[in-house]
């Protein structure tokens, strides 16, 4: 059994490296599309954090997901479960 591997960055640029149908599971939690400004603190509150989710059209927020998309699909393994449609994908 390999063992599981976790990566920090950008998924894009990640993704592009890993090898075709070779990943087990991918999870995502993308931008929403809220066009504003989070901010979020530690539950004891000594932490602040914020992110932009702000984007210039739909359609580069559309273009944005669709890349990653496309990378995750090519590289989940095909008999996995494919969330987009929350169903089960068999060869």
């Amino acid at each position: 059994m390999t063992c599981p591997a976790l990566h920090l960055g950008d998924c894009l640029t990640i993704l592009k490296t890993i090898e075709t149908e070779s990943v087990d599971l991918i999870y995502l939690d993308p931008p929403f599309f809220t066009q504003k400004i989070h901010m979020l603190a530690t539950r004891d509150g000594n932490k602040r954090y914020s992110f932009r989710d702000l984007w210039v059209s739909r359609d580069d927020y559309g273009d944005f997901l669709i890349a990653r998309l496309h990378e995750c699909y090519r590289c989940l393994k095909k008999y996995l479960l494919n969330n987009l449609g929350c169903q089960v994908v068999r060869p």
